[in-house]
Order: C-alpha cells, then structure tokens, then sequence
C-alpha cells in the first residue's frame, strides 16, 4: 500500500478486503456493490471503465476526492 494513499481508497480497503470472486458469480456483484457504497459515502465518483485492458481489468473504478489526504 502507498503511503501516500488517498484516505478514500484506505477506507474502501478497510471495508471491502480484496476477493478471489470472479464476474458473474453473485459474490463478485455483492462486493462490487459494497465497494461502490462506501466509495461514494467516502467523497468518492465511480467511473465506469469503457476500455477494460490487462493492465486494467475492473468494470469501474473509483476516482477517490484528492482534497481529502
């Protein structure tokens, strides 16, 4: 983890522990939903990915608020 890390990716990995579940298990959409909540709750914007590519796979993603270090 950077140390430098945004306190809205610190509280979205606090309530939401990275998963093995892979999409389309209903695992996989409950912990998406979680994720979004709290990056919303958080000062967060979710931002859905349009061009998943290796490097980055994820169907959203959250931009987290940089006011907020």
């Amino acid at each position: 983890m950077p140390e430098n890390e945004p306190e809205t990716c610190r509280a979205i990995r606090e309530a939401v522990p990275p998963a093995p579940f892979q999409p389309g298990e209903n695992e996989y959409f409950d912990n998406l939903d979680k994720s979004t909540m709290v990056c919303i709750r958080s000062g967060g914007d979710v931002i859905p990915n349009t061009r998943r590519v290796t490097g980055y796979p994820a169907r959203v993603y959250c931009k987290p608020d940089l006011s907020r270090r």
